[in-house]
This record gives C-alpha cells, sequence and structure tokens, in this order.
C-alpha cells in the first residue's frame, strides 16, 4: 500500500498541462527551446520524437530539458543510464556531458529488444533499437564517451561499476518498472554511487504514468531511510510520469 502523502504530496500535484487523454498515433510536442537549437544533437532528438514509438515511452521533451539541466549543473564524472528505450534520454544526458572540458564517461544498460505490437503506435516496429541509438549518436558525434550494453541490470552493473575504476556520479533508474526490477537496480547500483552522488527515478507517479514499481521502491527503500538520501520529488510536462531525485548523505 503507497503512502499517499510521501508518493502524492496531494497537497500541489501537478497533473501535466495535457488535459486530453492519450491516444495512439500521439506525439510530444517539441519545446520552443529545443525546435531554435541549432545544435547537433537537437537535430536529432527531434528526429527521434518524430518516431511514432518515442510516445509515451520516452522522456518528454520538457523532461528531457531538466535532465539535461540537472546533469550541466551536477557535471558527473561517470554517468549510468538503466534504461534507454530507444535513447532520447541518452541523447539529452550526453548532450550535457559534451560541454564538459574533462573525460567522462556514459554508459547505458538496456535489453535492446525489438519493439514490436506497441499499443500506441500499432503496426509500427523498431527491430533494432541497438543500431537506431547507436546511429544516432553517432550523428551527434558523442560516441567516444557513450558505451551500450546489452544485457540484464543485475548483471551488468556490477560489471560496469567495476570497469570504470571508479564510484558514479549520477544515475537514472528507468528501466523494468515493476517492484522487482526497480529495487533490484537500485540495490545493485546504491553501493556504487558517490557520496554526495545522485540517483533519478523516472515514472514516479502511479497515477498518470500507470506503473508502480518506481514508486513503491521509493515508499519502501528511501522513505524509511532519510537519513542516507535527500530526496525530492519532481514534477513534469505535460504529462507527469514524474522524477524523484535523490542524494546521497551518508553511506
Amino acid at each position: 500500500m503507497l503512502n499517499k502523502q510521501n508518493i502524492s504530496q496531494n497537497s500541489f500535484l501537478n497533473p501535466g498541462t495535457q488535459t486530453e487523454a492519450s491516444k495512439p498515433g500521439d506525439k510530444w510536442k517539441i519545446s520552443n527551446s529545443l525546435q531554435l537549437s541549432k545544435a547537433q544533437w537537437a537535430e536529432v532528438l527531434i528526429d527521434i520524437y518524430e518516431h511514432p514509438m518515442s510516445f509515451p515511452g520516452s522522456v518528454s521533451p520538457q523532461a528531457g530539458e531538466l535532465l539535461r539541466a540537472l546533469v550541466v549543473n551536477i557535471a558527473p564524472r561517470n554517468v549510468l543510464e538503466i534504461g534507454s528505450y530507444i535513447g532520447a534520454s541518452t541523447i539529452w544526458i550526453a548532450s550535457a556531458m559534451s560541454e564538459y572540458e574533462r573525460r567522462n564517461k556514459l554508459c547505458c544498460i538496456d535489453l535492446f529488444l525489438p519493439h514490436t505490437d506497441n499499443p500506441w503506435c500499432p503496426g509500427v516496429e523498431l527491430i533494432e533499437p541497438l543500431s537506431y541509438i547507436k546511429n544516432n549518436i553517432k550523428k551527434c558525434g558523442f560516441q567516444s564517451f557513450i558505451e551500450l550494453y546489452q544485457g540484464d541490470s543485475k548483471d551488468l552493473i556490477p560489471k560496469i561499476a567495476k570497469q570504470i575504476h571508479s564510484t558514479i556520479d549520477f544515475v537514472i533508474i528507468d528501466g523494468d518498472h515493476s517492484f522487482m526490477g526497480c529495487s533490484s537496480d537500485f540495490n545493485l547500483v546504491e553501493p556504487f554511487v558517490s557520496l554526495g552522488g545522485y540517483i533519478l527515478f523516472h515514472d514516479t507517479f502511479p497515477d498518470y504514468c500507470g506503473v508502480d514499481g518506481p514508486a513503491i521502491t521509493l515508499e519502501t527503500k528511501i522513505f524509511t531511510n532519510r537519513d542516507k538520501f535527500e530526496v525530492c520529488q519532481i514534477y513534469t510536462e505535460p504529462l507527469n510520469f514524474g522524477f524523484a531525485l535523490l542524494r546521497k548523505v551518508t553511506n
């Protein structure tokens, strides 16, 4: 049973500005700032958002801008993305990291299984999402600092942590949205997160995103351990699927 006081923040819960019910064939509305950008990565993102499978599975353009702003300001050395889907969030993160003058690494984990039978875009398939993402990374010129790992996060998280020979400064958990999968990802990655490092959960408001694994993970693993983490739940637009940003304050 979810604690609605913690999860929903009912005194002020923004449902998002999209008032009409979502339906198959919908697309994310491209934000003005993304449209006006002349950066190559922005053009690639617009192309990704034009793909029928980007809605609603990819982070919205507005949520992507927030994600990018977080990474620009936190300036993590090592970033781990658990769940890349078709690569929109990957490009948002990488666009921020590309501004660093120092060496950095973005590691991305996904099963990269063929996407078929998507009820949001009937008849549309993406058989090789890994190739699709690799091609978009290359278009952006980000291939020098991004590593894509195909497989189960249970196997890959310890492997990646060992390979980078350092702690991880920023993690986004957006893979298996079941409680078992989400809590497993958190339990596996948390010991490798830097003191002062960040973990970002996506899809944290189940009333809007339709999944409850991230919310239950927060309720059972985080809100009961406030001495270890600072937590801020963040509303997202135009659909409030939600972020929860954690900062690790003790080991």
